[in-house]
């Protein structure tokens, strides 16, 4: 592999990775993305607490391995933590189970695209288009591999007036 790949795939992951951080971090009850608390978390912080998630999702998975909400959650928690293909077969598992959301669409299609996959979380993307916030869904496809149709999504939404936070 040579090193422009390795660059593509680093910057792709870290790109993905920071992505799921922001969508992950909670939704707004509106369905749009609500802002933390801007006050720095140290890493081992950070980490401990992703750990602990992923703990008590899979508990929950444990005791109730039916529920898609569950497995959506758990799917986050993976997908948090950087382990991408365990963040794909839970929210796969979520979506068979009957989970329809565009949040865990869209987590489904960043997890692909953190295992490099970006034609798989493109499908998800384009099957779920309705349910996923306009910025959300264009962001997602240009980093799918998608960038011009990306951008031409964000800048439409930006001529229409979508153009807060």
């Amino acid at each position: 592999m040579n090193s422009q790949a390795i660059n593509r795939k680093v910057l792709g992951t870290a790109a993905c990775t920071a992505m799921a951080a922001v969508l992950v971090s909670g939704c707004a009850s509106s369905g749009r993305m609500a802002m933390r608390d801007p006050a720095p978390v140290a890493s081992s912080k950070a980490d401990r607490n992703v750990s602990k998630a992923i703990a008590a999702a899979e508990k929950q998975t444990e005791k109730n391995p039916q529920d898609a909400a569950v497995r959506a959650s758990l799917g986050s928690s993976y997908l948090m933590a950087g382990r991408f293909e365990s963040a794909v077969t839970s929210f796969e598992d979520a979506r068979y189970l009957g989970d329809t959301s565009g949040r865990t669409a869209l987590g489904l299609a960043l997890a692909h695209i953190g295992v490099g996959n970006g034609a798989e979380a493109v499908a998800v993307l384009d099957s779920s288009r309705s349910d996923i916030a306009v910025s959300d869904y264009g962001l997602a496809l240009a980093l799918a591999g998608e960038t011009g149709r990306g951008v031409q999504i964000l800048a439409d939404a930006l001529r229409g007036g979508e153009n807060t936070v």
